[in-house]
């Protein structure tokens, strides 16, 4: 018993501070696991279809201990421009170690002043608001509360509900059955957005194409299907879309 009481006095004496150290290190560990914010962005850059590029499907990876408010999403480009990327109301919670998918919504075109502006979506820098402080995510940069850069205005422009960009130049509204859809067109001929059927592009008669190529291809192709459409153009001046013709066919 002798023995046994020397060598329990010997492990306490020389193995107590190893397991205080072990346990304060732990304390540390877990400490500094809550403090500050780090959190992992990936996302993809959406095209296609009759709305501009944009930044989508944004994924956010809390990698601290702690919850994590987003009121604002936003990127930075060229060092100088911020766009506002998606307002968060209510805020998004994004919990610990939680990883949460944010979509963002169309828009037509972006603009710095009455410049068109084309940002390589790619080299965008991520940044959230939350509460009371701007958190960079892990490999992009941004400001808010007070952006330090030139604002990058997000135009979005609609038809019947539908977000078209730039390069549309007519709207064809047409009605099959009694259901109305309206497809974009575009100056090479192609058709975007409501349109099922087979041949889904005009071939212009010149170098673009023209209301007349749009009465021809539905009259030759579609006089038996559609039963009513309005086409609109492009005015250059306004940016508004002007009627061109309202046309009803006679079916058999």
């Amino acid at each position: 018993m002798e023995y046994l009481s020397i060598i329990w006095g010997w492990l306490d004496q020389h193995f107590r501070p190893v397991i205080a150290l072990i346990a304060s290190i732990f304390a540390v560990f877990f400490a500094w696991r809550k403090i500050g914010n780090k959190v992992n962005v990936t996302y993809t850059v959406t095209s296609g279809g009759s709305s501009h590029t944009r930044i989508n499907n944004i994924v956010f990876q809390n990698k601290k201990d702690k919850p994590l408010s987003i009121y604002k999403i936003v990127a930075v480009f060229d060092k100088n421009y911020y766009l506002e990327i998606h307002k968060c109301a209510p805020p998004l919670i994004l919990k610990p170690y939680e990883s949460i998918n944010v979509e963002t919504e169309e828009f037509s075109y972006l603009s710095i002043g009455t410049d068109r502006y084309f940002p390589e979506f790619w080299d965008a820098e991520i940044y959230i608001e939350s509460d009371d402080k701007i958190v960079k995510c892990r490999a992009k940069p941004h400001k808010t509360l007070a952006f330090n850069y030139t604002e990058i205005s997000k135009i979005t422009k609609k038809f019947n509900d539908i977000v078209y960009n730039d390069y549309v130049t007519y709207i064809l509204v047409y009605a099959v059955k009694n259901v109305d859809k309206t497809a974009f067109l575009y100056d090479s001929g192609g058709i975007k957005h409501e349109w099922d059927f087979h041949y889904n592009a005009i071939k212009p008669r010149g170098e673009k194409l023209e209301a007349d190529d749009i009465f021809q291809f539905l009259e030759n192709n579609y006089s038996q299907i559609i039963d009513s459409y309005l086409l609109y153009k492009i005015n250059d001046q306004t940016l508004r879309f002007d009627l061109l013709k309202f046309h009803k066919f006679d079916h058999d």
